[in-house]
């Protein structure tokens, strides 16, 4: 934020609630480029100016379709995840603990993204440009490039103000991996302190580091990689969010990998679970 910028000017801007903490967020200089709504014009025609009713159409549009996934999708995912909490991770079988890895992933996803369209389309109805948070980041072939259709705002904010002044990829390898773990250290703290928040940044920046310091150098290998990557080991990292606390970790992967664990994969024993989770959907089949 400038020196010469007026107490109004910044006390708005904090106080502008769809600008909130966990996205998407808006920089300090679009707010104030953007602030006098009249004067906002269409980003595909520029010389065509939006009237005020038009705005108001725009950003209902993105909150009904924001409200949308987070009712009709994100809160219906979540009934999986929820019940296997309640059953015990102890008890669910390894089947039914990828079906709740992967609808969490879904719902976190719809639950995130819902929740930035309703922001995004109230401050289009209060003159702001739209801002994109989402890029269908589960259609991109590696983590690195998940991550920058995920969240967007929050990862150009920590590339733009930790990872580039630390001297971002231009430093040589070690500085690289060293600015990344820094990055993704901040990341998880901004999603909570706790232990497994941090264990989710740590297992992203080696997925990171990974696919940069030796896929990146083969090709094929990197197309056939990333995309495993992305489709199962980003849903798995997800796994570090559905727990209430770091406890439960070791006890839902060893239900996710009961090889591991000295356990033979059990699939079928527990399907009392899969009624009891299907009966929640009852009302919807």
């Amino acid at each position: 934020i400038p020196r010469n910028v007026s107490f109004l000017d910044c006390a708005s801007y904090f106080c502008l609630f769809p600008q909130i903490t966990s996205g998407p967020i808006m920089r300090f200089q679009d707010y104030m480029r953007n602030k006098n709504w009249s004067r906002l014009s269409r980003p595909s025609t520029k010389d065509t100016t939006k009237s005020p009713l038009s705005m108001i159409e725009d950003g209902l549009f993105y909150f009904v379709a924001g409200l949308s996934l987070k009712v009709l999708l994100a809160d219906h995912l979540a009934m999986i995840p929820h019940q296997a909490q309640a059953i015990g991770f102890s008890s669910i079988s390894t089947t039914l603990a990828w079906i709740c890895a992967y609808a969490y992933s879904l719902q976190i996803y719809f639950d995130f993204w819902g929740y930035s369209l309703m922001a995004s389309g109230i401050a289009v109805m209060l003159g702001f440009p739209f801002i994109q948070n989402f890029d269908h980041p589960y259609a991109a072939t590696s983590v690195t490039s998940f991550y920058r259709k995920w969240h967007i705002t929050l990862g150009l904010w920590f590339r733009d103000y930790l990872y580039i002044p630390l001297g971002g990829s231009k430093r040589g390898d070690k500085v690289t991996i060293r600015n990344l773990f820094i990055v993704w250290f901040f990341t998880a703290l901004w999603h909570g302190f706790a232990l497994h928040f941090i264990l989710w940044g740590l297992s992203l920046c080696l997925l990171i580091v990974w696919e940069k310091m030796v896929l990146d150098y083969i090709p094929f290998f990197s197309k056939i990689f990333g995309r495993f990557h992305v489709l199962v080991l980003v849903p798995l990292t997800w796994v570090f969010f559905s727990v209430e606390k770091s406890a439960d970790l070791p006890i839902l992967f060893s239900r996710l990998f009961p090889f591991l664990a000295g356990k033979g994969a059990n699939a079928t024993v527990f399907a009392g679970d899969y009624q009891e989770i299907l009966s929640s959907y009852a009302p919807y089949l």
